[in-house]
């Protein structure tokens, strides 16, 4: 497809014969009244301001014909798109809205399963805690006992200690490994499917306004705040016929 001119080309082709098009039409106008303002940083007399209606229409006119000839060109290609695109859309939407539906029961189950998970993460970690205070203590008692039979005590049972140590030391470790485990499983992983990656619950965040006066003076100044609230104070006004408090109605007046 022929690219379309621009500003700058001469006549768009090979010897610039060819008629003007609308692009070189507002060239012309662009420069003619870009050299009027130039000349007049304002328009002080009845003579200045009748040029400048005269540019006014001639500018608005170049535009339109600009306009006009591109959508001329891009209306037929738009439909076109359109009409491809069409057939394909329906299918989409529906399958986004399933796609909607079973992620969020997705979700649901995902998220009973993680607490789930997680208190029983929180159980084994309070009974590898338990184990640990109870390794300690044995290995409190073997140390008693030690020291006691050190110094002739015939009553400690050395042997007995010992073993009571070591069988609470590897019941300490194998209580660890057992929360450990269920911590790093903690995290819910779907998997499955074709696209060899997991499914899991990710981290996102929404904001909520609960108390829009104090969130607007705290944001404050902010352009996008600003120009919502004009927005919302013209169609408040439409509908009311009063600006809210806050807002000021200004008329203004142009040409």
């Amino acid at each position: 497809m022929e690219d379309a001119p621009t500003f700058g080309d001469d006549r768009h082709a090979i010897g610039g014969n060819l008629p003007p098009s609308p692009i070189d039409f507002a060239r012309e106008t662009f420069d003619a009244l870009s050299k009027f303002l130039l000349e007049h940083p304002a328009i002080l007399d009845g003579n200045a301001a009748t040029e400048a209606k005269l540019f006014l229409d001639r500018a608005i006119a170049s535009q339109k014909d600009v306009e006009d000839a591109r959508d001329r060109k891009a209306d037929p290609i738009y439909a076109r798109w359109k009409a491809v695109r069409e057939p394909y859309a329906a299918p989409v939407e529906k399958l986004k809205k399933l796609i909607g539906e079973l992620r969020a029961r997705m979700t649901a189950w995902a998220l009973r399963e993680e607490a789930k998970r997680k208190a029983e993460a929180e159980e084994a970690a309070h009974k590898a805690e338990e184990a640990r205070q109870a390794a300690l203590a044995a290995e409190a008692a073997e140390r008693e006992a030690i020291d006691n039979a050190a110094v002739g005590d015939l009553e400690a049972d050395v042997g007995q200690a010992v073993s009571k140590a070591d069988t609470a030391f590897e019941q300490a470790q194998r209580a660890d490994r057992a929360a450990t485990v269920a911590e790093r499983n903690s995290r819910v992983r779907i998997g499955g499917g074709f696209s060899g990656r997991a499914a899991s619950l990710k981290r996102s965040y929404a904001y909520v306004v609960d108390d829009a006066p104090k969130a607007i003076v705290a944001l404050w100044p902010n352009e996008d705040i600003r120009a919502a609230i004009e927005k919302a104070a013209r169609a408040y006004d439409r509908v009311h016929d009063i600006v809210p408090d806050g807002v000021r109605k200004i008329e203004e007046r142009k040409i």
